[in-house]
């Protein structure tokens, strides 16, 4: 019965070990597939691109673009300026000649207990969107060019 213990203690223990050595790849795997999916859902001017955004905390390029969101109060507006914006994203993206084959190269660049910031290659620069987990899902509060 002793040995049966030890046993499964130490079967136990590996697991943590393991489990923390992994560095919880599924989760970091979620971050780079939501921001990945969403960049392509803008290229091609998917509305569904809108629920992978936190618009209320949103900023682009330093811009407090969750201000703007906030203000409006009706939702055929907030539609619309989440419309007008990933339009604005998908011609600015365009204009530096970014496609969804042509952006490499998505990995983490730092992660937190429950964000992360994704960043990817890009023809003359480089795309930053930072990540965080809302209610289960991973959502962008920012996005960057550089």
């Amino acid at each position: 019965m002793k040995y049966l213990l030890e046993a499964i203690v130490t079967f136990t223990l590996f697991l943590v070990v393991l489990l923390a050595a992994s560095g919880c790849d599924f989760d970091k795997r979620e971050f780079i597939g939501t921001a990945q999916t969403t960049f392509e859902k803008i290229m091609k001017g998917d509305p569904s691109a809108a629920h992978s955004i936190a618009w209320t905390e949103l900023r682009i390029d330093g811009e407090e673009i969750g201000r703007s969101f906030m203000a409006l109060s009706t939702d055929y507006e907030k539609s619309s300026f989440q419309t007008g914006t990933i339009a604005r994203l998908a011609r600015e993206y365009s204009a530096k000649n970014w496609t969804a084959q042509r952006v490499q190269n998505w990995r983490i660049q730092s992660k937190g207990l429950e964000s992360a910031t994704v960043v990817a290659d890009a023809p003359g620069g480089m795309i930053v969107y930072n990540l965080q987990k809302r209610g289960g899902e991973k959502k962008i509060v920012s996005m960057e060019i550089k």
